[in-house]
């Protein structure tokens, strides 16, 4: 099996179910990432590129000197 290159039939064999789950992880990271106090916007990316992985630093992660604590 090849996989330099992803053509169309694929891509279309592939289960919607993951382009939505994985679009939902990295929403969920976005907002994880701005509860802590980093931007929301470069860790949906993130997301976008590596899922499980970003969301794994993500935890790691402390929170950022001067974000809001929620209660």
């Amino acid at each position: 099996m090849d996989f330099t290159a992803l053509d169309v039939a694929t891509l279309q064999s592939i289960d919607p179910g993951y382009f939505i789950g994985w679009g939902t992880l990295s929403l969920l990271v976005a907002g994880i990432a701005q509860g802590k106090g980093r931007s929301g916007f470069g860790w949906w990316i993130g997301a976008l590129l590596l899922g499980p992985v970003a969301l794994f630093f993500l935890v790691l992660t402390d929170r950022k000197e001067g974000a809001a604590k929620g209660d």
